[in-house]
């Protein structure tokens, strides 16, 4: 013969054990976990203030510093694009009202060589002192300039486009500031990488904005 449990000594087991588990949670309360979000300079606004912030990477072809090919400007006209649509989206009058623009534009390169007696080799080293002899400084300095003249290329042509959300009523403050770090592996961007692979030579850019009252 099985043993069975008489209905009323069922509800005193199951009203005993949720009377342990009510003092057990109170006495040892579950612990919920807190993330903390460091402060980020670009996305705190300033009293006052609105802010923004766009980051996108720009692809160069081998050995290419230029953004004349079709593909390359689209993509920066898209960036500008999405830096004039910040104005656009703003409530109210921005009539007195100043739009500032802190764009920081870093390139890096693969690390390919360049052809000995290149036409690009003279263009690059025209006003470096000490060109060095050996194979692979001479490389990694050439690429450095090669990656300045790509962070120039892709800020000046943001930054004239910028200067057309400029009005009587409206001004616009641009600080460009560019860097170019050669074959630095760009963030994000881990070892061991060929020589050319092609997520070497990206262009990133960060952009920072505030729309303020413009100061009397």
């Amino acid at each position: 013969m099985q043993n069975r449990v008489a209905p009323c000594a069922k509800r005193n087991i199951i009203s005993l054990c949720l009377l342990i588990l009510f003092l057990t949670s109170c006495a040892f309360p579950l612990k919920k976990e807190i993330v903390f979000t460091a402060p980020d300079e670009a996305s705190t606004p300033l009293a006052g203030h609105m802010s923004f912030i766009l980051s996108n990477d720009i692809s160069f072809a081998l050995g290419r510093y230029t953004i004349d090919d079709l593909s390359g400007k689209k993509r920066l006209q898209a960036i500008v694009q999405q830096i004039k649509a910040v104005k656009d989206k703003q409530p109210g009058s921005l009539a007195g009202k100043l739009m500032r623009i802190r764009l920081k534009v870093t390139a890096y390169t693969d690390a390919v060589g360049f052809r000995k007696g290149s036409d690009l080799i003279k263009t690059l080293s025209a006003g470096v002192k000490n060109l060095p002899s050996g194979k692979t400084a001479q490389r990694q300095l050439l690429n450095r300039e090669l990656s300045k003249r790509r962070a120039y290329a892709i800020g000046d042509y943001i930054v004239q486009a910028l200067y057309d959300l400029q009005s009587d009523q409206f001004e616009v403050d641009i600080t460009p500031e560019y860097a170019g770090l050669g074959e630095t592996p760009p963030p994000d961007v881990k070892p061991p990488l060929a020589d050319n692979d092609p997520r070497r030579r990206i262009t990133v850019i960060d952009s920072y904005y505030t729309i303020e009252p413009i100061e009397s």
